[in-house]
């Protein structure tokens, strides 16, 4: 068995300035978006790091890619996926909010999904996490939430002109609890509105559960690039985290 010339993979893939051809159009992946700007990129099966973008591009998305004289270029996104990963953190337990910003105006729609807790010992109370839009903490935003208590029982709560939307509590360390939300034309210059669920537990083996949902909306006529979750009194427990997917390709 003889072992693959990676050699004559790389010339194939990006030919010599006396090559084939001088200049060549190729389509590819993007596999990473990395922190200096540039992309990492699968070219039939084989991933090139650290390729130079002159437009912005996201994970999944399918690009134009300039080959010359040994070097890469991406000129445009041609297509991609219609549910792509746009940005992730996790928390390393010294804050109390968690901030994606940055965010790629590539899709129509935004989900969210955050997971954690608050770092209490068990047996402590619910913290509120609540979700802020464009670092705004201004009173711009409105919310009804519907809740269920310690027996089930559904109550209704509202906000007008608050400067957050409250996605419901977190449970302490020994528990789980989760949220989701989504947020329609994110990338449009107009209000967003967003709706939302979540569930938690605390107290441990003999705590309690509950759930809301509800809805909320945000005054802001510009595209949203920043979204931040924020853990009332307490830090994020180290391993929390949230993820932003785009839905829907623009």
């Amino acid at each position: 068995m003889t072992s693959p010339d990676y050699q004559r993979i790389v010339e194939r893939l990006i030919p010599k300035p006396d090559g084939e051809s001088p200049v060549r159009h190729r389509t590819g992946e993007v596999v990473a978006v990395n922190g200096d700007g540039t992309v990492d990129l699968d070219l039939s099966g084989v991933t090139v790091p650290d390729v130079a973008t002159i437009g912005s591009t996201a994970v999944g998305q399918i690009v134009q890619v300039l080959v010359w004289a040994g070097d890469l270029l991406v000129l445009s996104v041609t297509g991609g996926s219609d549910y792509a990963l746009l940005g992730e953190v996790t928390s390393n337990g010294s804050s109390g909010t968690m901030t994606i910003s940055g965010i790629p105006q590539t899709h129509r729609d935004l989900l969210g999904i955050v997971h954690g807790s608050h770092p209490a010992v068990s047996g402590q109370q619910q913290r509120t996490v609540s979700l802020r839009l464009n670092n705004d903490s201004g009173t711009n935003y409105r919310v009804v939430r519907i809740d269920t208590d310690d027996n089930g029982v559904p109550t209704r709560s509202s906000g007008l002109a608050v400067n957050s939307i409250s996605l419901g509590g977190f449970g302490d360390d020994t528990d789980l609890s989760s949220a989701r939300f989504e947020i329609p034309d994110y990338s449009q210059n107009r209000n967003k509105s967003v709706t939302f669920q979540s569930g938690s537990s605390f107290g441990g083996s003999a705590g309690q559960s509950r759930a809301a949902q509800g809805w909320g909306s945000h005054v802001d006529a510009t595209a949203l690039t920043d979204v931040r979750v924020i853990m009332s009194v307490e830090n994020w427990r180290t391993g929390s985290g949230m993820r932003l997917y785009g839905l829907g390709r623009k």
